[in-house]
């Protein structure tokens, strides 16, 4: 069965109708477009932390909507705010199998379906895990975002990482757009990258976490004297489902986080919140945000994912990086990493082309890596030349894949960039972290 849509018909559209949110079933199934058969899942769903028993998800709709996981408890906030008609429910679902399917289901009030994804809880039998790590997401480049994400869709990785500019604050779909502190603009360019990018439309959740960088923060290159900080703050800790509500999340300074699955500690750093004023003075994360990483870092065994919106080992380049533009706080961070047992590697998105650097010896005291990886479908541009540590680049939309492994004393992974239509742009193997 079917009903006629105009082929302008958009997720958008169909949330300001409350009548045909109120009687119709669409999402997952099948219905027509001018007469042509089409399934979309169109509220905007994204699944975040999770564990062997448990995940959160964050939805958006405007309409009251009721949530519901089969075989497992549900709790649910509503989120409302008066500037918006769009609702956050952040939802925390627990009591589940490692390793199983459920199903996701979204209704109206009434007791209509509305919609429906699977998602599932970590696999504890992987000796493989895939970890997916994207960047640069501009949702004006509708064109370019679908085969993207349905390249990282098919790829099936068990973990995704958003290294920052996963929403453009500073752009609109019609124009760019200076934006001044106000949460309501921010809140709305959240809202449209939602209905916009397939990542949040997919019939399978991807646990995702995130990071911002400065387009996420609020305007291109801004950081920690702006006036919209908090409101930013406020609006990313609602609408990504990383709480700390879970032993597996912890929450620092700022926006960052810890997350641990798999004998792996993931660091999703702050890199704009407390940036120092004077460009190349000492703070790049802030000293209360480093101490709370080593704080961590001293207690954790395990080998550690430091990610950051801009990079770090990116000294040789004209732009930001923790190197080249916070020189003094980088060699201190630096000295303090070498007196830490766990081995760590680095992951970066923001500079539009993906990299892998073989970081020297020296610097940690034992082998790693930084792996940039950018853009998803913002823009694209040839890698910058004089990087003495590339083992490997592209200058093409893009996302890197790491296959990666658990060692008695760090890590083993392979690393596959990837382009629309599962091109694979590079492919390093046998890649080890630690001493």
């Amino acid at each position: 069965m079917g009903f006629n849509i105009p082929m302008s018909f958009t997720r958008r559209d169909f949330f300001k109708s409350s009548a045909l949110l109120g009687t119709v079933v669409l999402a997952g199934q099948s219905y027509a477009v001018d007469g042509e058969p089409r399934k979309e899942y169109l509220f905007p769903v994204l699944q975040g932390a999770t564990s062997f028993s448990a995940t959160q998800i964050n939805v958006m709709a405007v309409e009251d909507i009721v949530i519901t996981v089969p075989r497992a408890t549900v709790e649910v906030e509503k989120i409302v705010k008066e500037y918006s008609d769009w609702k956050a429910y952040r939802v925390l679902v627990t009591d589940l199998l490692p390793g199983e399917d459920y199903e996701l289901q979204i209704s109206s009030p009434e007791g209509v379906l509305l919609d429906t994804r699977i998602f599932s809880t970590l696999r504890p039998e992987l000796a493989e895990v895939k970890i997916a790590l994207a960047s640069c997401m501009r949702d004006t480049k509708a064109d370019f975002q679908a085969p993207m994400w349905k390249a990282l869709s098919d790829a099936k990785p068990d973990l995704l990482f958003m290294l920052g500019d996963n929403v453009y604050v500073d752009d609109t779909p019609s124009h760019p757009e200076k934006i001044g502190p106000d949460e309501e603009k921010i809140w709305r360019r959240y809202t449209e990258t939602r209905m916009t990018l397939d990542l949040y439309h997919l019939p399978r959740l991807i646990p995702t976490l995130a990071t911002w960088d400065d387009h996420d923060f609020g305007l291109n290159n801004s950081y920690g004297n702006t006036p919209w900080k908090n409101p930013a703050t406020t609006v990313f800790r609602t609408l990504y489902a990383q709480d700390a509500v879970m032993p597996e999340v912890a929450w620092g300074p700022g926006i960052s986080t810890s997350f641990s699955a798999y004998g792996q500690r993931f660091y999703l750093m702050d890199n704009r919140s407390f940036r120092d004023l004077r460009y190349l003075g000492y703070d790049h994360w802030g000293k209360g945000q480093e101490n709370w990483l080593f704080d961590h870092l001293s207690v954790e065994k395990t080998p550690g994912w430091i990610f950051t919106g801009s990079q770090v080992f990116g000294g040789y380049r004209s732009g930001w990086s923790y190197e080249g533009t916070n020189a003094r706080a980088f060699k201190n961070t630096l000295e303090r990493l070498k007196k830490i047992e766990a081995p760590v590697l680095f992951g970066s998105g923001d500079v539009h082309y993906s990299e892998v650097m073989k970081l020297e010896d020296s610097l940690l005291g034992y082998n790693s890596i930084e792996i940039t990886s950018s853009s998803m479908h913002s823009n694209a541009r040839e890698p910058e030349k004089g990087n003495q540590r590339r083992l490997a680049s592209v200058g093409e939309f893009n996302f890197v894949m790491a296959m990666v492994r658990v060692l008695p004393a760090g890590l083993n992974l392979d690393l596959v960039s990837y382009g629309a239509g599962s091109r694979q742009y590079f492919d390093l193997q046998d890649i080890t972290i630690g001493r």
